[in-house]
């Protein structure tokens, strides 16, 4: 009963994203350059191999983790930490909220190393630019 529901949640874990982004399977495949027949298991909630579920997450900018466990593997512990990845979904996050993008270039930030409060005081910074802006 247990592999029944896991393989449903990663079934509708698969769907919803590719709802999200407007993808269909062919999509997915060849835009992101995925294997379809890796694709389509993970669709009908047969869990795909441990290196192509972290690919896919990372394809789509997905917690790996999350990946992980919906496939039924375990989770890496401590949770990968990429300041790039958070950072670009804060940028993301903001963008959604104020309706328009940052308009600096973020390419000169120093991320590679950054700590989670490095890359929140970052963020917040951004924020209060993006709010001026707003207001203008």
């Amino acid at each position: 009963m247990y592999v029944v529901a896991q393989q449903q949640q990663l079934a509708e874990a698969v769907r919803e994203l590719f709802a999200r982004r407007n993808l269909t399977l062919n999509a997915a495949s060849q835009r992101f350059g995925l294997d379809r027949n890796a694709v389509t298991r993970m669709w009908n909630g047969v869990p795909a191999s441990l290196e192509f579920t972290e690919r896919f997450a990372r394809t789509f900018d997905e917690d790996v983790n999350t990946w992980r466990v919906l496939a039924g593997y375990p989770a890496v512990e401590p949770p990968e930490w990429d300041p790039d990845r958070a950072f670009m979904a804060g940028i993301r996050a903001l963008a959604a909220e104020f309706g328009f993008p940052p308009t600096y270039g973020l390419e000169a930030l120093p991320l590679a190393d950054a700590t989670p409060e490095e890359i929140g005081t970052a963020l917040i910074a951004i924020r209060k630019e993006m709010e001026e802006r707003r207001r203008q």
